[in-house]
């Protein structure tokens, strides 16, 4: 009970009492009591002593233990309930971490992001655009069966501005306009969406259940996508938000013959140009298709990469460059395939790939990588950002020893995987293997270094 009674002094005397016991303390009140928070508590207890009588071992899911807290919290005072109860958990869960406040708001923005109240996070509390979006959204309902005219009636003017920008129509188009434009367009605009694996899995989900539970903020960001593409809607469903797609989607994906099918080849085919690219940051046009139709690479592919392929890719960047992480750029009468990374550097890179690269088109090596990180070469706040990653990573598993682990060494390994397009697997067979981090946050720690660490990111060339 000594940390207890140190907290009651702490309380008694508060001028002598350490600041950052007292800031990690917070309003907490020794008087009180509640006997159904206290009854709740004691239910999960005996819940877990249940399921170790039943299985033969000891169980307690923190995460469905958090999104029950959560969506009691919500119930009672809505969004601002899960600030608070969020804060409570964090609390909890660090107990006598000692965070800065600063650090407080990041591990609650983060650990919010991966529930299906991410909309309470800091990055949507604070960002007014974003916040707008998200109050009108949360005060629909979503409607099954719904077309794309009834659809667009639901939404607030700001949304279907987007929508009219989409599809570069005047602001001042009626709604009737706009669906009547949008039809025309929208077979083209699925094909480029059902491109992405996420959005095939939404739909997969959508026709077993009617709706997609948005489950966290990487969720909401390609709900965004296909609502300003024309494809569906964002709305609530009991104390969640949900995604439905249109009626008119449903009929063309049902139309088209294997439709999923032909859209999995196609996004292998950019995944695979992506990644060669990725490699190089700027490769012409016509090297490319040599490369990518050796027969080593056809081994890979099954199915042979065009012209036509490169010009598909090429009308999804112009049209929708939020999807595709590549363009075409001419100059001197020659077609260069560039990364998107590499759009601000384009003529850098090709003096820096003449300079020091022996073979035009000699992959980098781990080695070289690992010396470029060493100088700076790449921006320091881009290390910065994935060392921050990587620490809130082993603080959400409650590592002990996290002080005695060198972050930077991890990134250098990382980030040299990332640029040489090791797979999510074999980077955790690394990790686990360092005894690092564990499975469960793999998915998600990879995921945020692949988006701040693109490999073209220049330091005094940053975008």
């Amino acid at each position: 009970m000594w940390g207890y009674y140190s907290v009651l002094e702490a309380l008694n005397d508060p001028a002598n009492a350490d600041e950052d016991f007292l800031e990690w303390i917070g309003d907490y009140d020794p008087e009180y009591f509640d006997i159904e928070e206290l009854n709740e508590e004691l239910k999960n207890v005996f819940t877990m002593r249940e399921n170790f009588e039943e299985n033969g071992e000891y169980y307690y899911d923190s995460e469905d233990y958090l999104l029950k807290y959560l969506e009691t919290a919500y119930e009672s005072e809505g969004i601002k309930g899960i600030t608070k109860a969020i804060d409570m958990f964090i609390k909890e869960s660090y107990l006598g971490q000692g965070f800065t406040n600063e650090e407080k708001t990041y591990i609650k923005a983060k650990i919010l992001e991966q529930t299906p109240f991410w909309y309470a996070g800091s990055e949507f509390v604070n960002n007014n655009s974003i916040k707008k979006f998200v109050k009108s959204m949360l005060k629909r309902k979503i409607i099954n069966n719904i077309n794309i005219e009834k659809g667009l009636k639901l939404l607030s003017p700001g949304e279907l501005n987007v929508i009219k920008d989409t599809y570069k129509v005047p602001e001042n188009f009626s709604i009737v306009k706009l669906k009547n434009i949008m039809l025309q367009k929208l077979p083209e605009y699925i094909e480029q969406v059902f491109c992405l694996y996420e959005v095939r899995y939404f739909y997969d989900i959508f026709e077993e259940e009617g709706s997609y539970l948005l489950e966290n903020v990487y969720d909401f960001a390609i709900a965004k996508l296909l609502q300003y593409t024309g494809m569906g809607y964002i709305g609530m469903k009991k104390a969640f938000t949900h995604f439905i797609f249109y009626e008119e989607v449903k009929k063309y994906v049902k139309k088209q013959q294997n439709f999923l099918e032909k859209m999995e080849i196609l996004e292998n085919k950019r995944n695979f140009i992506e990644n060669l690219v990725f490699l190089y940051g700027v490769i012409e046009k016509e090297k490319l298709l040599k490369i990518i139709n050796r027969k080593k690479y056809k081994d890979i592919l099954e199915v042979p990469i065009t012209e036509k392929d490169l010009e598909f890719f090429e009308k999804t960047n112009n049209d929708l460059p939020e999807i595709i992480d590549l363009a075409i750029v001419k100059r001197n009468g020659v077609d260069y395939i560039v990364h998107k990374a590499a759009y601000d550097i384009f003529e850098e890179i090709l003096d820096y790939r003449k300079k020091y690269i022996e073979n035009d088109y000699k992959i980098f090596s781990a080695d070289y990588i690992r010396e470029m990180v060493d100088k700076g070469f790449y921006s320091n706040n881009i290390i910065e950002r994935l060392e921050r990653e990587l620490k809130h990573m082993l603080l959400m598993q409650n590592m002990i020893n996290m002080d005695t682990i060198n972050t930077i060494d991890i990134i250098k390994d990382i980030f040299v995987y990332i640029n040489h397009n090791v797979s999510n697997n074999q980077i955790n067979e690394y990790l686990v293997s360092n005894g690092i981090i564990e499975r469960p946050w793999l998915k998600t720690l990879l995921n945020d270094f692949k988006r701040i660490a693109p490999k073209w990111h220049f330091k005094g060339y940053s975008k």
